[in-house]
């Protein structure tokens, strides 16, 4: 989620090279739309948006019992120690800044849908799924 047309379609772009499709939002209100009629793997916010912020959609998305298991990565060129702990403590995954390498980016995405499919899989075993 971005308000930026020129980042969403960079996003795209970096998460299409992983191997990942996406969809885009370019507010809090129509990721949660989004979020209410599909299941996903990941989710990247930017934090600073109009009307709600990324740190208030990262504390309703890990307080919805669909969503909680999901990573949320926040991208944004806030970073001060201050954006920083916000991020923490609205329950993001991972808290990026831009400018931010291929590398990064790309350890980060690998990282947080590692720690999803751990998660996933310990849930599914839990309830007793099979698969």
């Amino acid at each position: 989620m971005d308000d930026s047309l020129t980042v969403r379609e960079q996003m795209r772009e970096a998460l299409e090279r992983l191997g990942i499709i996406c969809d885009q939002a370019d507010s809090a209100e129509a990721a949660m739309r989004l979020l209410e009629n599909h299941n996903y793997n990941l989710a990247f916010l930017d934090v600073v948006m109009p009307g709600t912020d990324g740190y208030e959609l990262c504390r309703k998305i890990k307080q919805n019992a669909y969503t909680r298991l999901m990573p949320v990565l926040m991208l944004t060129s806030r970073s001060s120690p201050f954006d920083r702990a916000r991020g923490a403590l609205s329950g993001c995954d991972s808290y990026l800044t831009k400018p931010i390498t291929w590398d990064t980016f790309s350890q980060a995405v690998d990282k947080a849908l590692m720690k999803h499919f751990r998660n996933d899989r310990a849930q599914m075993i839990a309830r007793g799924y099979r698969y």
